[in-house]
């Protein structure tokens, strides 16, 4: 008899939870502020972007004598940047504990545009001191709250301090009120005092600053934009407000969205928008995770990046998401995606862009949002590519031609031999063959088409008669046969050997002129013709 061995399991160990509190280190500080931003303007959307959403605040509860203005004043003497809005404002109960509550906005979830509560530190990396102000009706005071940014840095260089973020803070920033007399009665601002210089001290350039937010800001179209009612009717239907707020810098206007009818291309003049299409992205649940609009022109090659306009964009809240370059992937030719104007919304709140805003959160949502936008990408892209393939088409038949109207302007000025007429005329014959060929293909437009058929037609006519008249009125009728030969071959070959067949015909005129005065042929032409 065998006995059977059982394995009893051993029994579960429950957990549980540690005593001592969690330790949040200082440079949590530095994650949220330094090192967040890779671009320096972001500073400009972050603040923009709060005082977007403090403006959609005072609209919903029906504020009054409410702008939604967004007013923006660069000091460079100075080295400030004053931010001032006309939104809710802060009341003197919630302005401190708000300031200061690091990643506790109560905006998650919500659909406002900030939702993480750590945008308002931005300014802490690119500047001496940044100061909040704000005040709310019926308040006498202005209440301010300093951070001086030079001392939480210190302290986050230093090695000796032992200070958490708690401490940090409490050792960084200082509050005050002052008199409201002169100030607005509702207001938020922010000021950045002695702004470092980053590179080409950009943080302090108005144009720059004007062009970085008519791309990023929630700014309207421009009056003159033909295409600005479709779309925001499009983008309203869908409960998105294109042009939430009006932005001035002072001293340059007011901002708007960058997009006009035309882009200029340089020495090619330029190129018009004439068709707008739009399409939805529908998501899981049956409803629309996105709308998309598309620009199209003559897809012409890469638009400018002056234009402020290239690329197709992402926008979330009418915030531009990232740069110009986050599709650029699903273009078959990466290259393609700068030869589009295109922005796709994000409707869909579980398609959320990463702390930074250069990107979204890489989850299944999103993922889905790609699949959808594939096919329409490639789409561009096909049409780019024919574009491409129609402009060469052209620039070959243009320039054919041009070479034939120069060649037979050779053959009516008399100055070949007789050989070279009759390679010449051949060739030219060839040419024109081929240029008809080349002329039919598909991709050249029918009224294109047809206006090279008759330009051909007429150089043909114009070849039949310099065949029948041959050489009648030559420019070498004054030599005897034998000089005709050795000049037309002479001439023959500095055709050949110039591709500029205008040069090489002030060089034939130079040739005939020393070469009459001194054979003497303008007496041999007198004598014939007596």
């Amino acid at each position: 008899m065998t006995a059977t061995l059982i394995a009893l399991a051993p029994p579960e160990i429950p957990w549980s939870r540690p005593d001592h509190p969690l330790l949040v280190g200082k440079d949590i500080l530095e994650l949220l502020s330094s090192s967040m931003y890779v671009d320096p303007m972001c500073m400009y959307r972050e603040y923009v972007q709060n005082a977007a959403d403090a403006i959609d605040i005072a609209r919903s509860a029906g504020l009054p004598n409410l702008a939604g203005k967004v007013e923006i004043r660069i000091d460079v003497s100075t080295r400030a940047v004053f931010i001032r809005d006309d939104g809710a404002g802060l009341c003197e109960r919630d302005f401190v504990h708000q300031l200061t509550a690091l990643g506790g906005s109560k905006k998650r979830g919500t659909g406002f545009r900030g939702f993480r509560g750590v945008g308002r530190l931005a300014g802490l990396a690119f500047a001496q001191e940044l100061i909040f102000r704000s005040r709310q009706p019926g308040e006498n005071t202005v209440h301010e709250l300093r951070w001086n940014s030079r001392d939480v840095r210190a302290m986050l260089r230093s090695t000796e301090s032992k200070e958490d973020l708690r401490g940090i803070v409490a050792k960084s920033i200082e509050t005050r009120e002052i008199s409201g007399r002169g100030w607005p009665d509702r207001f938020f601002e922010v000021e950045l005092k002695g702004v470092v210089r980053h590179k080409d001290d950009r943080l302090l350039n108005e144009d720059q600053v004007l062009n970085y937010l008519a791309q990023v800001a929630p700014v309207p179209f421009h009056p003159e934009f033909r295409f600005s009612d479709q779309i925001q009717s499009l983008l309203a239907a869908h409960g998105i407000s294109v042009g939430a707020i009006d932005i001035e810098i002072v001293g340059h206007g007011q901002v708007y969205r960058p997009h006009r009818n035309a882009v200029p291309f340089g020495k090619s003049g330029e190129t018009k928008f004439q068709e707008l299409t739009t399409m939805y992205t529908p998501g899981r649940d049956g409803g629309i995770a996105a709308v998309t609009w598309i620009l199209h022109s003559d897809y012409r090659g890469a638009l400018p990046s002056a234009s402020l306009v290239d690329g197709w964009r992402f926008r979330a809240g009418d915030i531009q998401i990232g740069g110009n370059d986050l599709l650029v992937s699903l273009f078959p030719e990466a290259r393609f995606n700068s030869w589009c104007v295109a922005e796709t919304h994000v409707i869909d709140p579980r398609i959320l862009p990463n702390g930074r805003r250069d990107h979204f959160e890489q989850n299944s949502f999103y993922l889905d949002l790609l699949n959808h936008l594939g096919p329409h990408a490639r789409d561009l892209a096909q049409r780019c590519r024919a574009s491409s393939i129609e402009r060469n088409l052209i620039r070959q038949v243009e320039t054919g031609l041009f070479e034939c109207e120069q060649r037979l302007r050779v053959l009516a000025r008399g100055s070949l031999g007789d050989g070279s007429v009759l390679k010449l005329s051949s060739q030219l014959s060839k040419d024109l063959e081929h240029l008809e060929r080349l002329s039919n293909r598909s991709p050249i437009t029918p009224d294109r088409r047809l206006a090279y058929h008759g330009r051909i037609k007429r150089l043909k006519q114009r070849l039949l008669r310099s065949k029948r008249s041959g050489n009648d009125r030559s420019a070498l009728d004054g030599f005897t046969p034998m000089q005709r030969s050795l000049l037309g071959e002479v001439f023959n070959a500095i055709y050949a050997t110039h591709a500029d067949v205008q040069k090489a015909q002030e060089i034939v005129d130079r040739i005939l002129k020393r070469v009459t005065k001194s054979l003497g042929a303008r007496d041999v032409r007198s004598k014939k013709k007596n």
